[in-house]
């Protein structure tokens, strides 16, 4: 048996972002932060070029990117989040596990993805799937892994979308994102 193209879900962009450095409409295309650090735009430190770039503010609090508007609404069609992330910071800064690296939420629904510490220093390609994976994502509203249902809810109505950007503790980081890319289907 063959497979035609219209027995294959095909794959599209529903949101992007690769802060080129051009004017936007709005600031750094409409990204913001939660917790503490300062944003800034670099025009060649991305991977390429351009990229949004956070610097810790060693107030104790974790930082995240904070997606734009064009990242939420109804995006019940979503099935896969990729990004690039690079956090520099000191090698005697130790390392520790916090609970989400991205977290979605949507229709009084948190769900966080825990996936392993992005390598210090260096530029890595992040690809985070919106389907119920054992010990990576979990309703934290519910206090239990994810399920297919508690994706369809968040995501037909998604409120937020972050993703972490520090990952040390102790002292200053500074971290990178560029080349977010939502994709549905």
């Amino acid at each position: 048996m063959t497979t035609s193209d219209s027995d294959v879900e095909k794959e599209y962009i529903l949101a992007e972002s690769h802060f080129e450095p051009i004017p936007f409409g709005t600031k750094y295309d409409g990204w913001g932060h939660q917790g503490d650090c300062t944003l800034t735009l670099s025009p060649t430190e991305g991977n390429p070029g351009a990229c949004l770039k956070a610097e810790d503010a060693v107030t104790g609090e974790v930082f995240y990117y904070r997606a734009p508007k064009k990242f939420l609404g109804d995006k019940k069609t979503a099935f896969r989040l990729e990004y690039d992330i690079k956090w520099v910071a000191s090698a005697r800064l130790p390392i520790f596990p916090w609970d989400r690296v991205v977290e979605i939420s949507g229709s009084g629904t948190v769900l966080i993805y825990n996936a392993a510490t992005p390598t210090r220093n260096q530029w890595v390609h992040s690809v985070v799937m919106f389907q119920p994976i054992a010990g990576l994502w979990k309703n934290v509203t519910a206090n239990r892994p994810a399920t297919v249902s508690d994706f369809e809810n968040v995501l037909s109505s998604l409120e937020k979308l972050i993703i972490r950007g520090e990952f040390a503790h102790g002292g200053p980081e500074t971290g990178f994102l560029d080349n977010v890319v939502l994709y549905g289907r």
